[in-house]
């Protein structure tokens, strides 16, 4: 995870190599035969400019005869086009948990215990309102990701590898073995929705999971900000101590509505989730479009997402937008309890986020970044 966060142009093959070696030891991998592990490695891609180490890292495997002739270097561009689908929704699971884990450090050193006075704890209050609504839109996230891990493990990998075995036990010759192993790659992209049929659906998905990594960098944006919020004001606090002006607290009159965090961070934060709603709804409706056309797996995979069309109600509705009005701000702070939920006329209506632009679909051109001399 942290080494991966760095800019690609600052990975090193050792760093990479170390901490590979120690995930295969720390995993159920190690019980694999020794040339089987010796075989993995890892792929760096031709990096673009603003890429991250997770753009450009990809597990490779080596293979030579006789197991080339089946497992052709078509077959692992296949490969790599389902590991990078899967190794996205774990980047986009593995910002969720880091936006979870940093929130609730920040509640934890900054509890009420530790609350000086009455306006220590209206500064904090105004920002654990925010800190609940982001968490209620993580909720969400965390519940598509979640679906959309599980429904490509089980629902198309696991039912994939069984018709597999079942076609190599029914081979009786090398011909049968290759045509049976070409089907198992052809059967996942295509109910993986990473088939050329389905590039409008998997677009969508990979639009959709680019905002929520938007949304968890944002997070940590927030976080940032109000720690360094609590850090000027303590010591200010201990200033004014010094020259004995208990009763002077001009020195916090320009925080703002929110606390010393800047209003345009919250305000992308909820441009973020108005953005998500969006496409989750987007993703909706094409899933129901081409699930009346295409067999049961698409249907089945709209009914795990929002199986009682509550998402796609409450997005409709607004009810998680993260910005709200002065009044119900003062609401929360006359209650003394930032844990009580707004009604949804309160919320205000901001601009919303144009288009996202992604850098690039993992579906095509996989192959034409790989770079062949960086294989470590």
């Amino acid at each position: 995870g942290p080494e991966l966060r760095k800019r690609a142009s600052q990975l090193y093959r050792h760093n990479l190599t170390g901490i590979l070696e120690g995930a295969l030891r720390s995993s159920n991998a190690q019980y694999h035969p020794q040339f089987v592990l010796d075989r993995i490695g890892i792929r760096l891609l031709e990096a673009a400019p603003g890429d991250s180490g997770w753009e450009v890292f990809s597990l490779d495997y080596s293979m030579d005869s006789p197991l080339n002739a089946v497992v052709s270097a078509e077959a692992l561009a296949k490969y790599r086009i389902c590991f990078h689908m899967l190794w996205r929704l774990k980047r986009v699971e593995w910002s969720l948990s880091l936006a979870w884990k940093q929130i609730a450090s920040f509640e934890r050193s900054n509890g009420r215990e530790k609350q000086r006075d009455r306006d220590d704890a209206v500064h904090l209050n105004t920002l654990r309102n925010v800190f609940h609504r982001c968490a209620l839109s993580r909720s969400r996230m965390i519940h598509v990701v979640n679906n959309l891990s599980a429904f490509l493990m089980f629902e198309v990998m696991e039912s994939a590898w069984v018709n597999l075995l079942d076609h190599i036990q029914r081979a009786t010759c090398l011909d049968d073995v290759i045509k049976a192993h070409d089907m198992y790659l052809n059967e996942i992209l295509d109910r993986a929705l990473l088939a050329p049929q389905h590039e409008m659906l998997n677009m969508q998905v990979q639009q959709l999971l680019h905002i929520i990594l938007r949304f968890c960098s944002l997070e940590e944006t927030l976080i940032a900000d109000a720690m360094a919020s609590v850090a000027r004001r303590r010591v200010a606090r201990s200033r004014q101590e010094e020259r004995g002006d208990w009763a002077d607290a001009t020195e916090f009159d320009n925080e703002g509505p929110y606390g010393g965090v800047p209003e345009y961070v919250i305000h992308r934060l909820d441009d973020a989730v108005v953005e998500y709603d969006k496409q989750f709804d987007s993703l909706m409706v094409l899933l129901k479009e081409q699930g009346d056309k295409a067999d049961d797996i698409l249907r089945f995979l709209t009914f795990r997402l929002d199986f009682n069309d509550f998402h796609s109600t409450a997005s409709s509705q607004d009810t998680f937008r993260i910005v709200v009005n002065t009044e119900d701000d003062d609401f929360h702070q006359r209650s003394n309890n930032p844990y009580v939920p707004a009604d949804r006329s309160d919320y205000e209506t901001t601009s919303a986020v144009g288009e996202v632009e992604l850098k690039r679909s993992t579906m095509t051109g996989v192959g034409n970044r790989v770079k062949g001399n960086r294989r470590l």
